[in-house]
Formats: C-alpha cells, structure tokens, sequence
C-alpha cells in the first residue's frame, strides 16, 4: 500500500508506526524524514524484524529527529501499551519500547 503524507493528515493520527525490515530501512528512515518535515508533530515509531534483531541500533535510531520511538519487543502487546500511554499522557514507561 502506498500512502502520501495528505492521506495520513487526514487520518490526523497519533502515532505513525514502521515495520522495518532488512531491505526497507533505508526507505523507511526517508519516508519517516520527509514526513516530520511536511507534517510535523506525530510520534513516529519503529518495530520489526530489523529494529528488534539487531537492538544495538537503536541509539542510533533515536538519534534521529524523525524517529521518537523504537520498539524492542513483541509488538502486540507492547505497542498497545505506548499508544495508550501517549494518548492518555501517563509518562509511564513501557516496557519492550525505547522512547526520547
């Protein structure tokens, strides 16, 4: 699925979220770049196979700017914890993701 930055403003969501694999990081990490500088604001996220494989990226990764979150750990339910703690603002960490 291809979608352009006016679908996802439109959508107005809280998290833009990556599974990465191998042979998409690059794209990935252009996509997410060129999306914080025309829509600046929403929390971007990356999970998957690349990014839980090889966790000694993820300083790297959150260096970024365009890269806010980082998850390290099964997706189903850890991903579910970081949506709900920025959307109700807790502060909390969670357990399985690396945030600024």
């Amino acid at each position: 699925m291809i979608v352009n930055s006016d679908e996802i403003k439109n959508l107005n969501p809280l998290i833009v979220a990556c599974s990465v694999q191998y042979t998409s990081r690059i794209l990935t990490e252009l996509f997410l770049e060129d999306l914080r500088g025309n829509l600046p604001g929403y929390n971007h996220l990356l999970g998957g196979p690349e990014v839980a494989h090889f966790m000694k990226n993820t300083e790297q990764l959150l260096s970024y700017d365009f890269i806010d979150a980082v998850n390290q750990d099964e997706g189903e339910d850890s991903f579910v914890k970081y949506v709900n703690a920025i959307k109700n603002d807790t502060g909390e960490p969670v357990p399985g993701m690396v945030y600024k």
